[in-house]
């Protein structure tokens, strides 16, 4: 990687291989807004031709690449058996689990799903260019724990919920994280059900969590004044976002999770 010990103020430069010069042209804006000095390849010959990899503070690989779908994970089998130092980040049209398996598995430290988000690009960036030993460790959530939260919100495990929220910090940023760790056990099962049902109103609350109508219009009250005026959208976005961070698997996963992207 390149040494900034000798011009800290130089730009971190990122290789961007991928051979959609659409995607090219998306992340030039990106990354130069978020101060990186991007350079891009269209192939995988064309990047080994002409540089290496220890030149680059990160490497954006697509995953397929033409109708190949294997050449950006043997690129990145390349730089695992070579001991390449440089942090991968790959991208991917699709969230096919056995192309994120054997990206974890070949080093990658994170995968974006296409089309990529800038908050999701500068949370992969951070993972990947914070030295290891700085990093925190943030606590796993079981997928299938998440999924009974979201199905059976009025039986919510609250230490349960606290994991979810120390999961999911790095994607929900200090200033949300701490507005939702504010919520008492029963706000939080409130945001819940209203997350998921933007219609629900407070009899509604009040038949599901077994309480009068007066304490769920409280509760209703309360939430929206710790996570903002234009709540029941604004909780739905955070929903999605939660939803993100705990299917990651133990490498980064950023991006939509239905799959249904139509290029990699």
């Amino acid at each position: 990687m390149p040494d900034h010990a000798v011009n800290p103020n130089a730009l971190m430069r990122i290789a961007v291989i991928d051979d959609d010069v659409n995607i090219h042209d998306s992340l030039r804006i990106l990354l130069e807004k978020l101060a990186f000095q991007p350079s891009f390849f269209f192939d995988t010959t064309d990047f080994l031709g002409s540089s290496k990899a220890e030149g680059f503070d990160c490497i954006l690989l697509d995953v397929m690449f033409g109708d190949d779908i294997n050449r950006g994970l043997d690129l990145l089998k390349h730089f695992h058996d070579h001991k390449v130092a440089t942090p991968v980040i790959m991208m991917s049209g699709y969230t096919d689990k056995q192309i994120r398996f054997r990206a974890a598995k070949l080093g990658a430290t994170a995968f974006l799903q296409k089309p990529i988000l800038a908050t999701a690009l500068g949370v992969a960036l951070r993972e990947a260019l914070t030295p290891e030993k700085h990093r925190k460790s943030a606590p796993l959530v079981d997928p299938e724990v998440f999924a009974q939260m979201l199905n059976a919100p009025t039986a919510l495990d609250f230490k349960q919920w606290q994991s979810v929220l120390d999961c999911a910090e790095g994607h929900l940023g200090e200033d949300l994280s701490a507005k939702l760790k504010a919520l008492t056990h029963s706000q939080a099962k409130v945001f819940l059900i209203v997350a998921q049902d933007g219609g629900a109103t407070a009899r509604h609350l009040s038949q599901q969590l077994g309480i009068r109508i007066k304490a769920a219009e409280i509760h209703l009250n309360e939430l929206e004044k710790k996570i903002g005026p234009e709540t029941r959208t604004h909780m739905h976005k955070i929903l999605e976002k939660l939803q993100v961070a705990i299917k990651l698997p133990k490498f980064g996963f950023f991006g939509n999770m239905d799959g249904k992207s139509s290029s990699m």
